[in-house]
């Protein structure tokens, strides 16, 4: 979805610049026409005026000392015409040359544009490629170390999330990095070539899943230690307060007993699960499978519930 993103937006960025490319194009055209059109007319009535100026002088010669000061005023006329003319034609050649300007303005903003996006999409493939990596890195320095290093392995996660952002930042500060050619290159192999990537993708997915089923059990069985422990100092600072032997609970009562009945969680259905290793058949099987999927520790006894055991009676 992301590379399709990607796509997507740089189809549309090209369809831009296309469509800012033929405005442009057509405002050259019109200017061109009206340039074309104005000199054909300047031309048209030189042309006519020539003829007719011979006519006359051909027709009229015994006239022609009587209408120079027509002419002269009528040269005059056609000589201021003509500068305005020229001032015409001098503000249409400023005002394409600011077009041009203008335009080779925002095909270097694009250029750049486009530039930028690549860098930019090389960065975001390489990141996706070697992310994955670095989870496995820090899951297998995080099971290595132990809670010990806790703060150690914190220190380095944020050494390398700076590391992380000035390689981002040199990423983007550079002209066009090492890591952009690369991660195009690779867009370039998915585009061509997608199931590698998506075997590599289940592969993780099969990894993660490993070491969840693997890290699981252990965590839950360092969970009910923990509580174990502390539930004993507990009830052995309360014996020592208290100065007396305290009366067992009917949980407690029940450790001994296994004999069939309802479930002593909803007390609604009938036992059908026992508990191993401690044997307790106390339980209903959805109040069972509730039991080990949040808190896996006998109702009874409170010992770590490693497997449960449906029993039909």
């Amino acid at each position: 979805m992301v590379l399709a993103a990607i796509g997507d937006f740089i189809y549309n960025f090209y369809c831009l610049v296309h469509q800012l490319v033929t405005i442009v194009s057509y405002a050259g055209y019109i200017l061109y026409y009206i340039i074309h059109n104005v000199a054909w007319i300047v031309l048209w009535c030189l042309q006519n005026v020539t003829a007719f100026t011979q006519i006359v002088y051909e027709d009229n010669r015994h006239l022609i000392q009587d209408a120079q000061a027509f002419l002269a005023g009528t040269s005059q006329f056609f000589i201021t015409n003509i500068g305005k003319v020229a001032s015409a034609v001098l503000f249409v050649g400023r005002a394409i040359y600011n077009g041009t300007i203008a335009f080779l303005s925002v095909l270097k903003l694009s250029v750049w544009g486009v530039k930028q996006a690549l860098i930019l999409t090389g960065d975001a493939v390489w990141m996706l490629f070697t992310a994955p990596y670095q989870v496995m890195v820090l899951i297998d320095a995080k099971l290595g170390d132990g809670w010990e290093l806790l703060q150690q392995a914190a220190r380095n996660l944020g050494d390398a999330l700076v590391a992380a952002l000035l390689t981002v930042k040199q990423f983007i500060c550079q002209e066009v990095p090492a890591q952009s050619a690369w991660g195009l290159l690779l867009l370039a192999l998915l585009y061509q070539y997608p199931k590698p990537m998506v075997v590599t993708l289940n592969y993780f997915k099969q990894m993660v899943h490993s070491g969840y089923c693997f890290v699981r059990p252990k965590l839950q069985r360092t969970y009910s230690l923990t509580v174990n422990y502390l539930w004993n100092v507990y009830r052995m600072r309360n014996r020592n307060a208290t100065g007396s032997v305290r009366r067992p609970d009917r949980a407690e009562e029940d450790c001994n007993r296994s004999t069939v009945g309802n479930c002593i969680i909803c007390e609604d259905n009938e036992r059908t699960v026992a508990f191993i290793p401690c044997g307790h058949l106390c339980v209903c099987k959805a109040c069972a499978r509730e039991l080990c999927y949040y808190n896996p520790l006998c109702p009874l006894c409170r010992k770590f519930i490693e497997r449960k055991l449906e029993v039909y009676l």
